[in-house]
């Protein structure tokens, strides 16, 4: 190089760049969108990879161009650009501003797509307490929406988090289905309130979340499914909320909130009960749980289905088949599973939604004044209970079924008080349960009185 002449040497620097560009042009050349005559353009190496792999932050998001954030965004600046809009974020909760905080929220977004927890967070800011700030049950259930769709977004965006599949499902599960307002929203949820979801004069679903017009727990079903899915694939980001055997328990869960859910609102149906029996044994209860891990060759996975005979079959030793029996009980009593395998075999009997339907009528009839037949109905109802005890001696030990029997227990004896004169018989289904009972008694009066407000008394 040094017997060049100048001029040789800026030729042969000048061949050495154009030699360069060829590869950077070819790894880092930017992607280009469809336009007019032209088709879109994937870009080089770099851009294709980044789209492929759901990594490109290009865009500036929805940021006002005079502000100071837009400023740090054309510096580079974007996290202290995001900082600026959380602190916005929090003033316009503060000034109830809501319509900012939702414009915000999606700005934030576009400029940290891929922070999980920017999801997490904002998504249940909109559903749990921005809903609750209004006071009409409509726009309540309007912003619980705004955060179920929030989530979804985010599985769309960042179709690897396990956790942001398992938000979605919680929020239209739980949220729905349990606020104070659960009754009003799991009817939102078939009927939507805001009449553009009108079809044909009828209102109908909000097609986003729920296109084929279905129960909120049946929906929730779905997005648990989809997170258990994602959380057993190998490139997904696993799940951190839960223990695992409390996390892939949530679709068997479902049907049984369902159930519960439809009982309430005086649908007694056995075949949520069903559903949920078989997903609970057939297949949560054949999931290989991982319990014990030292090291690679020390592993122990357990069934929650297991019998003492399955855990015989399995096990190689003595020390092994204890350390099983250990491990699955332990599990079984962290996932309440023999509670809700009987529970679930017990409400799929006919018999069982008879006897429901029968407290449920009887307690219909009381606020309506008819305690001729309500005295009949909660009669034949506990009755019909007193039998299953006899199949399923742990209802006597269910603190739900003990409630439920109870009040049908104080619907029958105001109805029985106000219709004769004579004193309660000396026999009548359940005594023993009502003696047993007695310590807390006024407790369920309590609660037999806020159900029916004092009503005929």
């Amino acid at each position: 190089m040094n017997r060049l002449t100048s001029q040789q040497r800026k030729l042969a620097y000048l061949a050495c760049i154009v030699v360069l560009l060829v590869p950077v042009i070819i790894l880092g050349r930017p992607s280009a969108p469809a336009s007019r005559g032209a088709k879109a353009d994937a870009g080089g190496v770099l851009a294709t990879l980044r789209t492929e792999h759901d990594l490109g932050e290009q865009s500036f998001g929805n940021v006002d161009p005079s502000s100071a954030t837009m400023n740090l965004i054309l510096l580079g600046l974007r996290g202290p650009a995001a900082n600026l809009l959380w602190i916005d974020l929090e003033r316009a909760k503060d000034t109830k501003n809501w319509a900012r905080c939702l414009s915000l929220t999606n700005s934030i977004i576009l400029l940290q797509p891929h922070f999980q927890k920017v999801w997490a967070f904002n998504g249940w800011n909109l559903a749990y307490n921005i809903s609750v700030e209004w006071d009409d049950v409509r726009d309540r259930y309007l912003w619980v929406k705004e955060g179920a769709k929030f989530f979804k977004k985010g599985t769309v965006r960042n179709d690897r988090f396990t956790e942001l599949f398992w938000y979605t499902g919680d929020t239209i599960g739980k949220k729905i289905g349990r606020s104070d307002e659960w009754e009003y929203f799991r009817q939102f949820f078939l009927r939507d309130p805001d009449p553009k979801y009108n079809v044909n004069n009828e209102a109908g679903p909000d097609p986003e979340l729920n296109p084929d017009r279905l129960d909120n727990y049946a929906v929730a079903k779905e997005w648990y499914i989809k997170a258990r899915e994602k959380h057993k694939a190998p490139k997904s980001v696993k799940q951190h909320i839960l223990d695992e055997s409390l996390f892939l328990s949530y679709p068997a869960r479902a049907e049984f909130d369902m159930a519960i859910a439809q009982q309430k609102e005086g649908i007694f149906s056995k075949d949520p009960w069903e559903r949920g029996f078989t997903e609970w044994t057939q297949v949560y209860g054949q999931e290989q749980i991982l319990v014990k891990a030292t090291g690679l060759e020390r592993q122990i996975f357990i069934q929650l289905e297991s019998t003492l005979e399955d855990i015989k079959r399995r096990a190689t030793s003595e020390e092994e088949q204890k350390e099983l029996i250990e491990w699955t009980d332990r599990y079984q009593k962290i996932a309440n599973y023999p509670y809700w395998r009987m529970r679930a075999l017990a409400e799929a009997e006919s018999e069982t939604a008879e006897a429901h339907k029968d407290l449920y009528d009887a307690g219909q009839a009381y606020i309506a004044g008819d305690t001729p037949k309500s005295e009949e109905l909660a009669f034949q109802g506990l009755t019909r209970f007193e039998k299953l005890t006899e199949r399923y001696p742990n209802l006597l030990t269910d603190e739900t079924s003990i409630e439920e029997m109870m009040i049908g227990q104080f619907v029958w004896r105001e109805s029985y008080r106000q219709n004769n004169a004579e004193d309660f018989p000396e026999t009548y289904p359940l005594r023993n349960l009502w003696i047993e009972q007695q310590p807390r008694v006024q407790d369920y009066e309590k609660e037999f009185i806020r159900r029916y407000a004092g009503l005929n008394r």
